[in-house]
C-alpha cells in the first residue's frame, strides 16, 4: 500500500458527546483519556508513515 499526503487540507473536527443532563460515572472519564490517548497514537502513526 502506497500512502500518500493528500493535495488539500480538509479542516476536520472529532467530538465526544456527553448527555447533557445525565451525572458522569469514573467510567465516562477513562473513556476520554483512552480516546484522546489513542487519537495521539494514531497520529504519531500516521506521521510517521508518512515521513
Amino acid at each position: 500500500m502506497q500512502l500518500r499526503r493528500f493535495a488539500v487540507s480538509v479542516p476536520f473536527r472529532v467530538s465526544l458527546v456527553l448527555p447533557e443532563f445525565r451525572p458522569s460515572t469514573p467510567l465516562t472519564g477513562a473513556f476520554a483519556d483512552a480516546v484522546v490517548a489513542e487519537l495521539a497514537h494514531a497520529t504519531a502513526a500516521l506521521a510517521e508513515a508518512l515521513a
